[in-house]
């Protein structure tokens, strides 16, 4: 097993540095091949994002937690935030006629598509996302 976890305070800047903490985790630590990889940081990139935007509204102040964890030929990783959370029944489908040319929404779609499970939850005054993904190990590496 390998894992890697950040806390940083809600900044672009180091969503950013996190995203590329996990990407080098990801290719130099775990050896996992490209497509894994690529699908995976496409739901974890959105979920990133989210945390930032909706559960911390930009609130410079407030944390995210991520943890990403590779085990078995799965990356697990949970993104925290401060925010309260949200029903996911209550999200509109983006594939719908109405919500097509709306300009944001999409994400959990995403998120949905590139991974193999998404689970939330709401404890200790943080709401967190899980998402795991089955990869493939780069041969020979």
């Amino acid at each position: 097993m390998r894992e890697i976890a950040f806390t940083v305070n809600s900044k672009l800047k180091l969503l950013n540095i996190v995203e590329d903490g996990v990407d080098f985790f990801l290719k130099n630590q775990c050896k996992l091949d490209e497509d894994s990889i690529y699908w995976f940081k496409v739901g974890f990139h959105e979920l990133l994002i989210n945390a930032y935007l909706h559960g911390n509204k930009k609130r410079e102040d407030l944390l995210i937690e991520v943890k990403v964890v590779y085990k078995n030929k799965k990356i697990k990783a949970n993104i925290s935030d401060c925010g309260v959370g949200f029903d996911i029944e209550k999200i509109p489908d983006p594939t719908r006629p109405e919500n097509i040319l709306k300009p944001s929404g999409r994400g959990l779609l995403f998120v949905k598509k590139a991974c193999d499970s998404v689970s939330f939850k709401r404890e200790n005054n943080k709401f967190t996302v899980e998402i795991t993904k089955r990869v493939k190990e780069v041969q020979n590496a």
